[in-house]
């Protein structure tokens, strides 16, 4: 159980950031300068990958939406240890399953004096979504949790191992796009009304995660044939007193191109949710150079599932 922004691999200055989830292995050799990050994008090969690692370097993977969620849990203290003692119960409360049978950690614990927030996170199963609501405390201490059950973690890094991949870092799909984003596109100063929206593609299917200015809400996988579908996650993080829902979109991925199921995705949500839309540099890549990112700097909403 962690509460601080270090990176997941703070020991190493090369790490390679491996997105697993799509038809092609998407690799990225990330090396650390200073508080910069230089990345490459490089063909997955398990010698090339043996000897790096044998030489220092480390190695990230995503754990999937899906198979892992994120949900912050809020404790009615001014103490930051008190409520770093009751997280795990709170948390327990939130889980569709039971906590001893899941990987934790929490991230990002602050103090939070007069705020009323509730927060969303589904992990695109039937009876998976948890829920936090909690009402106005003169102060109170916030964390975002990380969870995922110690049988899809298993199963997961069982997989990797068919592949030749034994990660140091299990990190969040979900958390890792939204922070990456965050560092390529910085939400711009009293935007905290937009909300902000990241689609990251896989051909038919993707991951929408959804924010209000630097705060994380929540993620979920997507069909590219299902637009109404984000548009129920959307309403979830509406503001009841105003109906018109303004969304920045940034869109990365394969399948995003003219004629691909993501570029008629984009078209749907767009109109039907209108606001500024960029498209991410190098979209292809943006996954597993999140994960390197967050394995080499130091910064918000750091977790490691491992």
């Amino acid at each position: 159980m962690s509460s601080n922004p270090r990176a997941t691999t703070p020991w190493a200055r090369i790490c390679y950031g491996i997105d697993t989830s799509g038809e092609h292995l998407r690799v990225v050799r990330g090396e650390r300068s200073g508080n910069r990050l230089n990345w490459t994008e490089v063909p997955f090969d398990r010698d090339v990958l043996t000897k790096a690692v044998a030489g220092g370097a480390s190695v990230a993977c995503g754990m999937p939406v899906g198979n892992a969620l994120a949900t912050w849990v809020r404790a009615p203290f001014r103490s930051v240890t008190k409520a770093l003692r009751v997280f795990p119960t709170l948390l327990d409360i939130q889980l569709p399953f039971p906590l001893e049978d899941c990987s934790y950690c929490f991230t990002e614990v602050h103090r939070q004096p007069h705020e009323a927030t509730s927060s969303v996170e589904s992990t695109g199963q039937p009876g998976t979504t948890a829920v936090s609501v909690t009402g106005a405390q003169d102060s109170t201490v916030s964390a975002l949790a990380i969870a995922a059950r110690h049988a899809d973690v298993t199963r997961h890094l069982e997989i990797l191992s068919e592949m030749g991949i034994d990660p140091h870092s299990l990190d969040y799909e979900g958390v890792a796009l939204w922070t990456q984003s965050l560092r390529e596109h910085p939400a711009v100063p009293g935007a905290e009304s937009l909300l902000r929206v990241v689609v990251f593609m896989r051909g038919e299917s993707g991951i929408m995660v959804a924010g209000r200015g630097t705060r994380f809400l929540s993620a979920h996988r997507i069909q590219s044939s299902e637009p109404m579908a984000l548009g129920r996650f959307i309403r979830a993080h509406a503001n009841p007193a105003d109906p018109s829902v303004s969304v920045e979109w940034l869109w990365g991925g394969v399948g995003i191109g003219m004629r691909e199921g993501g570029s008629a995705l984009r078209a749907d949500v767009e109109q039907r949710w209108p606001g500024p839309s960029t498209t991410l540099d190098a979209p292809e890549s943006f996954l597993a150079r999140a994960l390197a990112t967050r394995a080499l700097l130091p910064g918000p909403l750091r977790g490691n599932l491992r």
